[in-house]
């Protein structure tokens, strides 16, 4: 059986983003879900803010619709402005060649 590093893996999905909201569920801890975090950075760190889309199926939240935006836009400190501009849409525009206005 072959063993890929994570470079590898990485490597062969250039072409793939990450929607950011698969991470909110399995959060155990109350708003601002500290405990997932380090996940959100692990993603950030693989596949860049270029690839990092954020997103919420709101009707799953176990918060408000302020608290899954603020979750990225205020409470993780290694997050630039703009990676914040990014993550929160620009890139996913750029992603699918919408034009912004």
């Amino acid at each position: 059986m072959a063993v890929y590093s994570k470079d590898d893996v990485l490597k062969e999905m250039s072409e793939a983003g990450v929607d950011a909201a698969i991470i909110h569920p399995p959060a155990s801890e109350p708003y601002p879900y500290r405990n997932i975090h380090d996940h959100l950075r692990r993603i950030y760190d693989a596949f860049g803010p270029e690839r990092m889309f954020w997103g919420t199926d709101i009707t799953r939240m176990p918060c408000s619709w302020r608290q899954c935006v603020t979750l990225f836009t205020e409470e993780l400190p290694w997050l630039t402005a703009r990676d914040k501009e990014l993550i929160m849409g620009r890139a996913v525009c750029d992603w699918l060649g919408w034009k912004r206005g």
